[in-house]
C-alpha cells in the first residue's frame, strides 16, 4: 500500500530523489538477491515525478519504473519505497505515457527499498517484494545496496524529456 504521489508524505520523499543519478556502486552477498543495478553501474537514471527510469538492453530503449511511497513508518535511517515494473519504452515517448495504450508492456522487475538521500547521495537497499521491506544498508543475498551520485540538479517533472 503506496501514499498517492501528491500526498505531503510522498511528495517530500519524491522531491528528494528527482533528478538524474549515475549508479556508483552495488553490493549483494550473491545467491538470489537479483543485483538489476550492478549490470547498469556507471550509467545513469533519472527519476521525474513518480517515474524511474533507467537504460534498456535495447538500443534508443529505456526501462520505467513506478515509485510509490509505502504507508509504512520511516525507518530511523531512511524511507521505504516501491518499485514496480511500468514498461519498456522508447526515449521518445512522453515520462508519464500509459505503456498499455501505447504498446509498452512488457515483463520486468518490481522491488521493496530502503531510500536515504544525503546531500547528493542517494543509497538504496533494494530487495524482492515476496521479502520484507529492508530496514537497513546491508547487503543482503536476497537484494543489492546501491550507491548513486546526483548528476545535476533536479528535473522538473512537468517538463518531457
Amino acid at each position: 500500500m503506496v501514499f498517492p504521489t501528491d500526498a505531503p508524505e510522498a511528495k517530500v520523499v519524491l522531491d528528494s530523489i528527482q533528478g538524474t543519478w549515475k549508479i556508483e556502486s552495488s553490493r549483494s552477498l550473491g545467491g538470489g538477491g537479483g543485483s538489476v543495478f550492478e549490470p547498469k553501474r556507471g550509467k545513469l537514471l533519472s527519476v521525474r515525478g513518480h517515474i524511474l527510469t533507467m537504460p534498456s538492453d535495447s538500443a534508443g530503449g529505456e526501462t520505467r519504473k513506478t515509485i510509490g511511497v509505502a504507508k509504512m513508518p520511516a525507518a530511523a535511517n531512511g524511507t521505504v519505497i516501491e518499485i514496480d515494473h511500468r514498461g519498456d519504452f522508447q526515449v521518445a515517448d512522453e515520462v508519464d505515457a500509459d505503456p498499455k495504450a501505447i504498446g509498452r508492456l512488457s515483463k520486468g522487475w518490481s522491488r521493496h527499498a530502503l531510500v536515504r538521500v544525503e546531500g547528493d547521495t542517494m543509497t538504496l537497499s533494494v530487495v524482492f517484494p515476496q521479502y520484507e521491506p529492508p530496514s537497513d544498508f546491508e547487503p543482503t543475498d536476497r537484494g543489492e545496496v546501491v550507491v548513486l551520485k546526483r548528476q545535476g540538479p533536479p528535473l522538473d517533472p512537468t517538463t518531457p524529456h
